[in-house]
């Protein structure tokens, strides 16, 4: 009886979790080949989950070889840093060698605009300088960002700056991302600027109008307001003061499927941003208007 109810569950086991390998075999339009390759699937009850893994390949569309390289996986099913081992320009030069040379990608962002990727390559990992060219319409590339790559992680200073959609960061790099970031109006005037730790706001932001007066002050943590806040009037004079705290909750999240159907979802925070302490309220000449305490 022992060994059939272990011979039932190891059945129902497979049913429910399988790890296959299948191949993947992309073409263009024309038939050629476009790139091949296998993933590792792993399918857990009605859920399936394929990463790449192996030895893969590409190719322009006149069949000719453009990148070779290898894909793995790392500890917790998580993905290894990609190792580039060959690759070759369209004209057949080859610009990556046994894992020594450049890495370089052009992509179409779509709407006219194509992007110029560049990465330096030794012992089949990123290792060294990194560039970055962006073109709009009919404009020539120019010079987005910058930085340096050590075996696939970024380290150091990364600069970008795109003076068309008008933003300019600065990250660093080391045990944590930082970054100090600017939004710009079309006439060039400071929009917003801050910082950001780990990808999430963090210390205070400032706001301004198109015609370069501060509008609004408000100091993050972990993302979300956090501490003093303060609104000004057009004029320069102060709006309004207050504080925030975070307190526990949930956040609403809003996704669209293919069909155009909205999905939403509440996962659970603990940094939602609430009012509380005393709020004061200014007209323009800086009068006390409106007092609030909020518990």
């Amino acid at each position: 009886m022992k060994n059939c109810l272990i011979i039932f569950y190891c059945l129902l086991f497979s049913i429910q979790y399988g790890q296959t390998l299948e191949p993947d075999l992309e073409y263009y339009n024309s038939g050629q080949v476009k790139w091949k390759g296998q993933k590792q699937c792993i399918t857990i009850k009605e859920d399936k989950e394929c990463k790449p893994v192996g030895f893969w390949v590409y190719y322009y569309k006149n069949g000719e070889k453009k990148l070779e390289k290898i894909e793995s996986i790392g500890k917790n099913n998580t993905n290894a840093p990609t190792r580039y081992i060959n690759m070759w320009q369209p004209d057949g030069f080859q610009i990556l060698k046994n894992g020594v040379g450049f890495y370089f990608e052009k992509e179409n962002r779509g709407s006219g605009e194509w992007d110029s990727l560049s990465y330096q390559i030794k012992d089949s990992l990123y290792n060294g300088m990194f560039s970055h060219y962006r073109k709009h319409g009919v404009s020539n590339y120019y010079l987005i960002e910058s930085g340096q790559f050590a075996d696939s992680k970024k380290y150091g200073a990364f600069k970008f700056r795109d003076t068309v959609q008008l933003y300019e960061e600065e990250t660093n790099y080391d045990s944590k991302e930082t970054s100090s970031y600017k939004y710009f109006y079309s006439n060039r005037k400071i929009k917003e600027e801050g910082k950001t730790l780990d990808a999430k706001k963090e210390g205070i932001c400032k706001y301004y109008n198109d015609k370069g007066m501060l509008v609004k002050e408000a100091n993050f943590k972990n993302g979300a307001e956090f501490g003093e806040y303060k609104e000004y009037h057009d004029n320069g004079a102060l709006k309004m003061k207050g504080q925030y705290k975070h307190t526990n909750g949930f956040i609403t999240h809003s996704t669209f499927d293919p069909t155009g159907k909205e999905n939403i979802r509440k996962t659970a925070s603990d940094n939602i941003p609430k009012k509380y302490g005393e709020w004061k309220y200014f007209d323009e000449k800086g009068t006390v208007i409106k007092t609030e305490v909020l518990k």
